[in-house]
Protein backbone atom coordinates (compact mmCIF):
# COMPACT_ATOMS: atom_id res chain seq x y z
CA UNK A 1 0.00 0.00 0.00
CA UNK A 2 3.07 2.39 0.86
CA UNK A 3 4.25 1.82 -2.52
CA UNK A 4 0.97 2.54 -4.23
CA UNK A 5 0.90 5.49 -2.27
CA UNK A 6 3.74 7.42 -2.71
CA UNK A 7 4.00 6.57 -6.34
CA UNK A 8 3.53 9.94 -8.51
CA UNK A 9 3.98 8.37 -11.68
CA UNK A 10 1.85 5.53 -11.14
CA UNK A 11 -0.83 6.66 -13.99
CA UNK A 12 -2.84 3.38 -13.96
CA UNK A 13 -3.76 3.63 -9.55
CA UNK A 14 -3.74 7.58 -10.07
CA UNK A 15 -6.86 7.01 -12.65
CA UNK A 16 -8.68 3.95 -10.13
CA UNK A 17 -8.12 6.86 -7.55
CA UNK A 18 -9.74 9.35 -8.99
CA UNK A 19 -12.33 7.11 -10.70
CA UNK A 20 -13.31 5.73 -7.27
CA UNK A 21 -13.33 8.94 -5.21
CA UNK A 22 -15.53 10.53 -8.10
CA UNK A 23 -18.36 7.71 -8.51
CA UNK A 24 -18.22 8.39 -4.51
CA UNK A 25 -18.38 11.87 -4.64
CA UNK A 26 -20.67 11.66 -7.57
CA UNK A 27 -23.34 9.59 -6.05
CA UNK A 28 -23.51 10.83 -2.44
CA UNK A 29 -24.23 14.85 -4.44
CA UNK A 30 -26.70 13.39 -7.14
CA UNK A 31 -28.59 11.39 -4.08
CA UNK A 32 -28.30 14.63 -2.58
CA UNK A 33 -30.36 16.21 -4.93
CA UNK A 34 -32.70 13.45 -5.64
CA UNK A 35 -33.50 13.46 -2.08
CA UNK A 36 -34.17 17.24 -1.86
CA UNK A 37 -36.68 18.92 0.10
CA UNK A 38 -38.28 22.35 -0.75
CA UNK A 39 -36.11 25.51 -1.75
CA UNK A 40 -34.02 27.11 0.46
CA UNK A 41 -34.74 30.38 1.89
CA UNK A 42 -32.29 32.15 -0.14
CA UNK A 43 -32.46 30.22 -2.85
CA UNK A 44 -35.94 31.95 -3.47
CA UNK A 45 -34.45 34.89 -4.19
CA UNK A 46 -31.56 33.39 -6.55
CA UNK A 47 -34.29 31.46 -8.20
CA UNK A 48 -36.20 34.90 -9.05
CA UNK A 49 -33.03 37.03 -10.06
CA UNK A 50 -32.18 33.59 -12.69
CA UNK A 51 -35.81 33.43 -14.08
CA UNK A 52 -34.76 37.15 -14.60
CA UNK A 53 -31.69 35.99 -16.52
CA UNK A 54 -33.44 33.63 -18.61
CA UNK A 55 -35.93 35.56 -20.08
CA UNK A 56 -33.20 38.35 -20.55
CA UNK A 57 -34.39 40.89 -18.33
CA UNK A 58 -31.27 42.02 -16.66
CA UNK A 59 -31.91 45.05 -15.06
CA UNK A 60 -34.56 43.38 -13.24
CA UNK A 61 -32.14 40.35 -12.22
CA UNK A 62 -29.84 43.26 -11.32
CA UNK A 63 -32.00 44.45 -8.97
CA UNK A 64 -31.77 42.14 -6.23
CA UNK A 65 -29.66 42.34 -3.31
CA UNK A 66 -27.74 39.06 -4.36
CA UNK A 67 -24.49 39.32 -6.60
CA UNK A 68 -25.05 37.95 -10.20
CA UNK A 69 -22.87 34.81 -11.02
CA UNK A 70 -24.67 32.02 -9.33
CA UNK A 71 -27.90 33.20 -10.83
CA UNK A 72 -26.91 33.86 -13.74
CA UNK A 73 -25.34 30.38 -14.43
CA UNK A 74 -28.67 28.77 -12.65
CA UNK A 75 -30.70 31.18 -15.67
CA UNK A 76 -28.58 29.87 -18.13
CA UNK A 77 -29.71 26.48 -16.84
CA UNK A 78 -33.28 27.61 -16.58
CA UNK A 79 -32.89 28.21 -20.87
CA UNK A 80 -32.88 24.37 -21.11
CA UNK A 81 -34.42 23.00 -17.65
CA UNK A 82 -38.02 24.74 -17.49
CA UNK A 83 -37.61 24.18 -13.57
CA UNK A 84 -35.64 26.54 -12.29
CA UNK A 85 -35.76 24.91 -9.19
CA UNK A 86 -34.04 21.96 -10.33
CA UNK A 87 -31.40 24.15 -12.83
CA UNK A 88 -30.12 25.85 -9.36
CA UNK A 89 -30.08 22.61 -7.90
CA UNK A 90 -27.90 21.08 -11.26
CA UNK A 91 -25.45 24.40 -11.21
CA UNK A 92 -24.80 23.29 -7.37
CA UNK A 93 -24.19 19.53 -8.34
CA UNK A 94 -22.04 20.41 -11.12
CA UNK A 95 -19.82 22.73 -9.36
CA UNK A 96 -19.58 20.13 -6.65
CA UNK A 97 -18.13 17.47 -9.23
CA UNK A 98 -16.13 19.48 -10.67
CA UNK A 99 -14.58 20.26 -7.54
CA UNK A 100 -13.59 16.93 -7.38
CA UNK A 101 -12.07 16.81 -10.48
CA UNK A 102 -9.80 19.79 -10.49
CA UNK A 103 -9.21 19.42 -7.19
CA UNK A 104 -7.21 15.80 -7.36
CA UNK A 105 -5.58 17.03 -10.53
CA UNK A 106 -4.20 20.23 -8.73
CA UNK A 107 -3.24 18.97 -5.85
CA UNK A 108 -1.59 15.72 -7.47
CA UNK A 109 0.73 18.66 -9.49
CA UNK A 110 1.71 20.45 -6.39
CA UNK A 111 2.35 17.91 -3.36
CA UNK A 112 2.09 14.50 -5.08
CA UNK A 113 -0.50 11.56 -5.87
CA UNK A 114 -0.01 10.44 -2.26
CA UNK A 115 -1.73 13.31 -0.65
CA UNK A 116 -4.02 14.20 -3.60
CA UNK A 117 -5.52 10.77 -2.88
CA UNK A 118 -6.23 11.20 0.69
CA UNK A 119 -7.45 14.55 -0.04
CA UNK A 120 -9.76 13.88 -2.58
CA UNK A 121 -11.08 11.38 -0.89
CA UNK A 122 -11.61 13.76 2.43
CA UNK A 123 -13.37 16.01 -0.12
CA UNK A 124 -15.83 13.88 -1.69
CA UNK A 125 -17.02 12.74 1.62
CA UNK A 126 -16.94 15.71 3.65
CA UNK A 127 -20.28 16.19 5.49
CA UNK A 128 -20.54 20.05 4.21
CA UNK A 129 -19.18 19.31 1.11
CA UNK A 130 -21.79 16.89 0.39
CA UNK A 131 -24.73 19.04 2.47
CA UNK A 132 -24.04 21.91 0.05
CA UNK A 133 -23.93 20.23 -3.44
CA UNK A 134 -27.41 19.97 -3.57
CA UNK A 135 -29.29 23.13 -2.29
CA UNK A 136 -30.34 26.44 -4.62
CA UNK A 137 -27.17 28.62 -3.00
CA UNK A 138 -23.96 29.52 -4.13
CA UNK A 139 -21.83 27.61 -1.71
CA UNK A 140 -20.84 24.66 -4.00
CA UNK A 141 -20.43 27.08 -6.96
CA UNK A 142 -18.37 29.53 -4.82
CA UNK A 143 -16.60 26.89 -2.85
CA UNK A 144 -15.19 25.90 -6.65
CA UNK A 145 -14.11 29.26 -8.01
CA UNK A 146 -12.18 30.30 -4.57
CA UNK A 147 -10.45 26.67 -4.59
CA UNK A 148 -9.52 27.21 -7.88
CA UNK A 149 -8.46 30.61 -7.35
CA UNK A 150 -6.22 29.97 -3.94
CA UNK A 151 -4.61 26.91 -5.42
CA UNK A 152 -4.02 28.83 -9.19
CA UNK A 153 -2.52 32.05 -7.08
CA UNK A 154 -0.23 29.46 -4.74
CA UNK A 155 0.86 27.73 -7.97
CA UNK A 156 1.88 30.93 -9.68
CA UNK A 157 3.55 32.06 -6.39
CA UNK A 158 5.88 29.70 -5.82
CA UNK A 159 6.81 29.18 -9.56
CA UNK A 160 6.95 32.98 -10.29
CA UNK A 161 4.34 32.26 -13.19
CA UNK A 162 2.09 35.41 -13.72
CA UNK A 163 -0.25 33.79 -16.30
CA UNK A 164 -1.24 31.12 -12.98
CA UNK A 165 -1.45 34.74 -10.93
CA UNK A 166 -3.77 36.38 -13.60
CA UNK A 167 -6.29 33.83 -13.77
CA UNK A 168 -5.82 33.23 -9.98
CA UNK A 169 -7.07 37.15 -9.89
CA UNK A 170 -10.32 36.54 -12.42
CA UNK A 171 -11.13 33.32 -10.75
CA UNK A 172 -11.10 35.36 -7.33
CA UNK A 173 -13.11 37.89 -8.80
CA UNK A 174 -15.98 35.70 -9.99
CA UNK A 175 -15.73 34.15 -6.53
CA UNK A 176 -16.84 37.52 -5.13
CA UNK A 177 -19.24 37.84 -8.20
CA UNK A 178 -21.08 34.29 -5.80
CA UNK A 179 -20.52 35.67 -2.85
CA UNK A 180 -19.70 39.27 -2.34
CA UNK A 181 -17.19 38.98 0.97
CA UNK A 182 -15.13 37.41 -1.03
CA UNK A 183 -13.65 40.21 -2.16
CA UNK A 184 -11.62 40.78 0.62
CA UNK A 185 -9.29 38.15 -0.26
CA UNK A 186 -7.46 40.45 -3.07
CA UNK A 187 -5.83 42.54 0.12
CA UNK A 188 -3.75 39.74 1.86
CA UNK A 189 -2.85 38.20 -1.85
CA UNK A 190 -1.61 41.03 -2.94
CA UNK A 191 -0.04 41.64 0.40
CA UNK A 192 2.00 38.65 0.10
CA UNK A 193 2.69 39.56 -3.78
CA UNK A 194 4.07 43.01 -2.49
CA UNK A 195 5.50 42.67 0.91
CA UNK A 196 6.74 38.89 0.89
CA UNK A 197 8.11 38.82 -2.66
CA UNK A 198 7.66 42.06 -4.17
CA UNK A 199 6.96 40.93 -7.57
CA UNK A 200 4.99 44.04 -9.17
CA UNK A 201 4.63 42.56 -12.52
CA UNK A 202 2.35 39.40 -11.39
CA UNK A 203 0.57 42.17 -8.93
CA UNK A 204 -0.29 44.16 -11.49
CA UNK A 205 -1.59 40.99 -13.45
CA UNK A 206 -3.25 39.82 -10.59
CA UNK A 207 -5.30 43.37 -9.42
CA UNK A 208 -5.84 43.86 -13.19
CA UNK A 209 -8.55 41.18 -13.50
CA UNK A 210 -10.15 43.24 -10.34
CA UNK A 211 -10.59 46.39 -11.83
CA UNK A 212 -11.81 45.28 -15.19
CA UNK A 213 -14.51 42.92 -13.87
CA UNK A 214 -15.02 43.59 -10.35
CA UNK A 215 -14.70 47.08 -10.38
CA UNK A 216 -17.27 47.46 -13.11
CA UNK A 217 -19.55 46.18 -10.96
CA UNK A 218 -18.97 48.12 -7.54
CA UNK A 219 -19.80 51.19 -10.24
CA UNK A 220 -22.64 50.07 -10.88
CA UNK A 221 -23.81 49.38 -7.65
CA UNK A 222 -22.34 53.46 -7.07
CA UNK A 223 -24.82 54.15 -9.46
CA UNK A 224 -28.18 52.09 -8.21
CA UNK A 225 -27.54 53.05 -4.54
CA UNK A 226 -25.24 56.33 -4.38
CA UNK A 227 -22.97 54.36 -2.09
CA UNK A 228 -19.69 52.51 -2.47
CA UNK A 229 -20.59 49.10 -0.88
CA UNK A 230 -19.93 45.72 -2.25
CA UNK A 231 -23.03 44.38 -2.60
CA UNK A 232 -26.81 45.84 -2.24
CA UNK A 233 -27.47 43.66 0.76
CA UNK A 234 -25.10 46.04 2.97
CA UNK A 235 -27.75 48.88 2.25
CA UNK A 236 -29.92 46.85 5.37
CA UNK A 237 -27.02 48.27 7.63
CA UNK A 238 -28.12 51.41 7.28
CA UNK A 239 -30.15 52.67 10.27
CA UNK A 240 -27.41 51.13 12.22
CA UNK A 241 -24.46 53.09 10.31
CA UNK A 242 -22.71 55.56 11.86
CA UNK A 243 -23.58 57.91 9.17
CA UNK A 244 -24.94 58.06 5.33
CA UNK A 245 -21.68 57.56 4.22
CA UNK A 246 -20.02 54.50 2.76
CA UNK A 247 -17.58 54.51 5.48
CA UNK A 248 -20.81 54.06 7.52
CA UNK A 249 -21.42 50.84 6.25
CA UNK A 250 -18.13 49.36 7.27
CA UNK A 251 -17.76 51.23 10.21
CA UNK A 252 -20.97 51.70 11.50
CA UNK A 253 -22.49 48.25 11.27
CA UNK A 254 -21.01 46.71 14.52
CA UNK A 255 -18.85 48.54 17.73
CA UNK A 256 -15.42 47.31 17.67
CA UNK A 257 -15.35 45.85 21.32
CA UNK A 258 -18.46 43.47 19.36
CA UNK A 259 -16.36 42.65 16.76
CA UNK A 260 -14.02 41.41 19.38
CA UNK A 261 -16.54 39.65 21.09
CA UNK A 262 -17.53 38.03 17.45
CA UNK A 263 -13.94 36.27 16.69
CA UNK A 264 -14.33 33.57 19.34
CA UNK A 265 -17.91 32.57 17.44
CA UNK A 266 -16.29 32.79 13.94
CA UNK A 267 -13.46 30.76 14.87
CA UNK A 268 -15.80 28.45 16.39
CA UNK A 269 -17.67 27.57 13.58
CA UNK A 270 -14.81 27.90 11.27
CA UNK A 271 -13.31 24.67 12.98
CA UNK A 272 -17.05 22.91 12.58
CA UNK A 273 -17.36 23.46 9.12
CA UNK A 274 -13.62 21.70 8.86
CA UNK A 275 -15.50 18.95 10.86
CA UNK A 276 -13.65 17.62 13.90
CA UNK A 277 -11.79 14.26 12.93
CA UNK A 278 -10.67 15.89 10.03
CA UNK A 279 -9.52 19.13 11.57
CA UNK A 280 -7.73 16.92 13.58
CA UNK A 281 -5.84 15.24 11.03
CA UNK A 282 -5.45 18.77 9.66
CA UNK A 283 -3.62 20.02 13.10
CA UNK A 284 -1.81 16.53 12.70
CA UNK A 285 -0.51 17.33 9.48
CA UNK A 286 0.42 20.70 9.45
CA UNK A 287 4.14 20.81 9.75
CA UNK A 288 4.44 18.49 7.13
CA UNK A 289 3.12 20.90 4.43
CA UNK A 290 5.51 23.25 2.58
CA UNK A 291 5.90 26.47 4.76
CA UNK A 292 4.55 29.04 1.88
CA UNK A 293 1.32 27.30 1.70
CA UNK A 294 0.87 27.18 5.79
CA UNK A 295 1.77 30.71 5.45
CA UNK A 296 -0.93 31.40 2.53
CA UNK A 297 -3.50 29.51 4.21
CA UNK A 298 -3.25 31.02 7.79
CA UNK A 299 -2.85 34.32 5.96
CA UNK A 300 -6.16 33.72 4.35
CA UNK A 301 -8.15 32.04 7.60
CA UNK A 302 -7.62 35.12 9.42
CA UNK A 303 -8.43 37.67 6.82
CA UNK A 304 -11.89 35.52 7.08
CA UNK A 305 -12.08 35.30 10.94
CA UNK A 306 -11.88 39.17 11.09
CA UNK A 307 -13.79 39.80 8.01
CA UNK A 308 -16.54 37.56 9.21
CA UNK A 309 -16.49 39.01 13.11
CA UNK A 310 -17.75 42.55 11.51
CA UNK A 311 -21.05 40.50 10.95
CA UNK A 312 -23.38 40.51 13.58
CA UNK A 313 -24.31 36.09 13.29
CA UNK A 314 -22.04 33.44 12.26
CA UNK A 315 -22.66 30.00 10.62
CA UNK A 316 -20.88 27.05 9.81
CA UNK A 317 -22.20 27.83 6.23
CA UNK A 318 -20.05 30.71 5.76
CA UNK A 319 -16.28 28.76 5.84
CA UNK A 320 -16.97 25.72 3.85
CA UNK A 321 -15.12 27.82 1.34
CA UNK A 322 -11.73 26.78 3.15
CA UNK A 323 -12.63 23.30 3.49
CA UNK A 324 -10.70 22.05 0.48
CA UNK A 325 -7.77 23.82 1.01
CA UNK A 326 -7.58 22.52 4.85
CA UNK A 327 -8.17 19.16 3.77
CA UNK A 328 -4.40 19.24 2.05
CA UNK A 329 -2.96 19.36 5.91
CA UNK A 330 -6.05 16.61 6.69
CA UNK A 331 -4.13 14.35 3.87
CA UNK A 332 -0.68 15.11 5.30
CA UNK A 333 -2.23 14.01 8.70
CA UNK A 334 -3.51 10.84 7.39
CA UNK A 335 -0.36 10.34 5.95
CA UNK A 336 1.13 10.26 9.68
CA UNK A 337 -1.21 7.88 10.96
CA UNK A 338 0.19 5.44 8.03
CA UNK A 339 3.64 6.31 9.22
CA UNK A 340 2.95 5.40 12.54
CA UNK A 341 0.39 2.61 12.00
CA UNK A 342 3.18 0.63 9.76
CA UNK A 343 5.64 0.48 12.88
CA UNK A 344 3.09 -2.77 14.07
CA UNK A 345 2.07 -6.17 13.21
CA UNK A 346 -1.19 -4.92 12.63
CA UNK A 347 -0.42 -1.58 11.40
CA UNK A 348 -2.55 -1.50 8.12
CA UNK A 349 -5.85 -2.88 9.39
CA UNK A 350 -5.55 -0.05 12.12
CA UNK A 351 -4.93 2.73 9.40
CA UNK A 352 -7.69 1.07 6.87
CA UNK A 353 -10.54 1.13 10.01
CA UNK A 354 -9.18 4.27 10.87
CA UNK A 355 -9.57 5.88 7.64
CA UNK A 356 -13.57 3.86 7.28
CA UNK A 357 -14.33 5.05 10.47
CA UNK A 358 -13.52 8.73 9.36
CA UNK A 359 -15.15 8.45 5.96
CA UNK A 360 -18.00 6.51 7.81
CA UNK A 361 -18.67 9.94 10.38
CA UNK A 362 -18.26 12.28 7.74
CA UNK A 363 -21.57 10.33 5.81
CA UNK A 364 -23.40 10.01 8.79
CA UNK A 365 -23.48 14.04 9.29
CA UNK A 366 -23.49 14.89 5.26
CA UNK A 367 -26.51 12.49 4.26
CA UNK A 368 -29.39 14.89 5.53
CA UNK A 369 -32.61 15.12 4.11
CA UNK A 370 -35.27 17.83 3.63
CA UNK A 371 -36.76 20.10 6.54
CA UNK A 372 -40.20 18.88 7.64
CA UNK A 373 -41.29 22.55 8.08
CA UNK A 374 -39.65 23.50 4.48
CA UNK A 375 -41.50 20.73 2.76
CA UNK A 376 -45.16 21.38 4.11
CA UNK A 377 -44.38 24.75 2.99
CA UNK A 378 -44.03 23.06 -0.72
CA UNK A 379 -47.15 21.23 -0.11
CA UNK A 380 -49.26 24.07 0.52
CA UNK A 381 -47.79 25.93 -2.02
CA UNK A 382 -48.46 23.60 -4.54
CA UNK A 383 -51.84 22.88 -3.02
CA UNK A 384 -52.33 26.80 -3.80
CA UNK A 385 -51.17 27.07 -7.35
CA UNK A 386 -54.08 26.45 -8.96
CA UNK A 387 -56.36 28.28 -6.47
CA UNK A 388 -55.09 31.76 -6.34
CA UNK A 389 -55.71 34.62 -8.93
CA UNK A 390 -53.41 37.23 -8.52
CA UNK A 391 -54.03 38.04 -5.26
CA UNK A 392 -51.03 37.46 -2.33
CA UNK A 393 -50.50 35.15 0.63
CA UNK A 394 -49.27 36.76 3.83
CA UNK A 395 -46.44 33.55 5.29
CA UNK A 396 -44.04 33.46 7.72
CA UNK A 397 -41.66 32.36 4.59
CA UNK A 398 -41.48 33.10 1.44
CA UNK A 399 -41.09 29.12 -0.02
CA UNK A 400 -44.95 28.88 -0.28
CA UNK A 401 -45.26 31.23 -2.28
CA UNK A 402 -42.12 30.56 -4.54
CA UNK A 403 -44.30 27.01 -5.27
CA UNK A 404 -47.82 28.72 -5.34
CA UNK A 405 -46.29 31.80 -7.80
CA UNK A 406 -48.15 34.38 -5.92
CA UNK A 407 -46.97 37.61 -4.12
CA UNK A 408 -46.07 37.51 -0.60
CA UNK A 409 -46.52 39.45 2.22
CA UNK A 410 -44.21 38.78 5.77
CA UNK A 411 -47.19 38.08 8.25
CA UNK A 412 -44.32 38.35 11.37
CA UNK A 413 -42.86 41.58 9.94
CA UNK A 414 -46.74 43.09 9.49
CA UNK A 415 -47.80 41.76 12.91
CA UNK A 416 -44.73 43.49 14.10
CA UNK A 417 -45.67 46.68 12.53
CA UNK A 418 -49.11 46.82 13.21
CA UNK A 419 -49.64 45.30 16.87
CA UNK A 420 -53.35 44.95 16.20
CA UNK A 421 -56.17 42.76 14.68
CA UNK A 422 -57.46 46.34 12.69
CA UNK A 423 -54.17 47.94 11.23
CA UNK A 424 -53.33 44.08 10.34
CA UNK A 425 -56.32 43.23 8.17
CA UNK A 426 -55.50 46.77 6.91
CA UNK A 427 -51.93 45.67 5.84
CA UNK A 428 -53.50 42.57 4.34
CA UNK A 429 -55.77 44.65 2.43
CA UNK A 430 -53.68 46.60 0.89
CA UNK A 431 -51.59 43.61 0.04
CA UNK A 432 -54.45 41.87 -1.73
CA UNK A 433 -53.90 38.82 0.29
CA UNK A 434 -56.75 36.50 0.05
CA UNK A 435 -54.77 33.63 1.81
CA UNK A 436 -52.88 33.09 5.22
CA UNK A 437 -50.65 30.16 6.11
CA UNK A 438 -49.83 29.63 10.08
CA UNK A 439 -47.44 27.48 10.57
CA UNK A 440 -46.81 25.78 14.11
CA UNK A 441 -43.45 28.09 14.67
CA UNK A 442 -45.39 31.53 14.02
CA UNK A 443 -48.75 29.76 16.41
CA UNK A 444 -46.44 29.39 19.20
CA UNK A 445 -44.48 32.57 19.06
CA UNK A 446 -47.12 34.77 18.19
CA UNK A 447 -50.48 33.42 18.83
CA UNK A 448 -52.02 36.80 19.09
CA UNK A 449 -52.63 36.55 15.81
CA UNK A 450 -54.79 33.79 15.25
CA UNK A 451 -57.18 35.92 17.18
CA UNK A 452 -57.14 38.40 14.04
CA UNK A 453 -58.61 35.22 11.78
CA UNK A 454 -62.11 36.60 12.26
CA UNK A 455 -62.20 37.36 8.46
CA UNK A 456 -60.67 33.80 7.52
CA UNK A 457 -61.56 30.60 7.29
CA UNK A 458 -59.66 26.89 7.58
CA UNK A 459 -58.83 26.04 3.48
CA UNK A 460 -56.30 23.32 4.69
CA UNK A 461 -53.91 21.75 6.57
CA UNK A 462 -50.63 20.20 5.47
CA UNK A 463 -48.96 17.97 8.91
CA UNK A 464 -46.34 15.73 9.45
CA UNK A 465 -45.74 14.80 13.55
CA UNK A 466 -45.86 18.21 15.17
CA UNK A 467 -45.01 20.07 12.20
CA UNK A 468 -47.73 21.46 10.53
CA UNK A 469 -49.16 24.68 7.96
CA UNK A 470 -52.51 25.42 8.18
CA UNK A 471 -54.08 27.62 5.42
CA UNK A 472 -56.86 30.36 5.97
CA UNK A 473 -59.04 32.16 3.20
CA UNK A 474 -60.79 35.19 3.53
CA UNK A 475 -64.65 34.71 3.35
CA UNK A 476 -65.50 37.93 1.72
CA UNK A 477 -63.30 36.85 -1.61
Amino acid sequence: MEGLLSAPNNRKYESAALLFFGCIGIFLRVLGVLTAGAIEMDGVEYAGAAEHFARGEFGQALKGVRVPFYPLLTGLFNLVIPDVELAGRLVSLASAIFLIIFFFFMVRRLFGARTATYATFFVAVHPYMIRFSSPVLSEALATLLFTVAVLLFYSGWVSNRSGEIGLSGLFLTFSYLTRPEYIIYFVPLTILLLIKERRFLNTTVFLSCFFVIALAFLIYIRMETGFWVIDKKMLAWKEKAAAGSSLGFFLGSLPITEVMKNIPAVLLRFCEAMFPPLLFLAILGFKRVEPRYRLLVLVLVATHVLGRSFVPHATKRYSVEFVPLIMIFAAEGMSALFDFFRRYEYGLPLFCGTLCIIGGLSLSQGVAFGSHGRELHKQAGFYLREKHAGSSVASRLPILTFYARTGWVDLPKAWAESQGCEKLRGVLEAGNVRYLAIDDRMEKESPAIVSCLLDFKLSGEFRQGKDYVRLYQRENR
